[in-house]
């Protein structure tokens, strides 16, 4: 990761990316992620303020990045790292689900086509992090964004039985948002 800048991670410097890492309470989670993305090579940015908050602890497991190589320069960040459990591809957020639904609608279908392609499979994941959803939330959040989504795919959440779904689609909540 290039030294953090002053730039908002959603301005144009790449791809978005939410870098999500495995503990949160260890301080050198940022250090680690920038070595790994100097040792591959990935230009890797993200806000002073973001880096900041996930140093005093207080900014969860969460750091919004960006990395101008795109898919293939998080691959092979993510093969480097020990405290990442997963980055996860940004295709829209808000603060209100209308808010989220209009980026949502607005992002290029050429980026989305291979994930909502006809004969693809895909799994809806409800996470809430830092509280609980109900039943009735997580249904009605799974048809908001399936009705939000074009997908021509076929949902399978019959894993482990095979085969297993190729790709994930995950609604991340905050509490704040119900």
């Amino acid at each position: 990761m290039q030294q953090p800048t002053t730039q908002r991670a959603d301005a144009g410097q790449g791809d978005a990316f939410l870098c999500h890492f495995v503990h949160g309470w260890l301080d050198f989670r940022a250090a680690e992620l920038q070595a790994a993305a100097e040792a591959q090579g990935v230009a890797l940015t993200a806000s002073d303020a973001d880096v900041a908050t996930l140093s005093e602890g207080a900014g969860g497991v969460f750091l919004p990045v960006r990395c101008a190589e795109g898919a293939a320069g998080i691959a092979r960040v993510a093969q480097r790292t020990v405290l990442v459990k997963r980055f996860v591809d940004v295709w829209a957020s808000g603060a209100t689900f209308a808010e989220l639904e209009e980026r949502l609608r607005a992002y290029p279908a050429a980026s989305s086509a291979p994930y909502l392609a006809a004969g693809s499979t895909f799994k809806l994941l409800v996470e809430g992090f830092g509280h609980g959803l109900s039943d009735s939330e997580r249904l009605g959040l799974i048809n908001a964004v399936g009705r939000c989504l074009s997908s021509h795919g076929r949902c399978s959440h019959s894993y482990p039985t095979p085969p297993p779904p190729q790709h994930s689609v995950s609604p991340l909540p905050t509490p704040d948002s119900f």
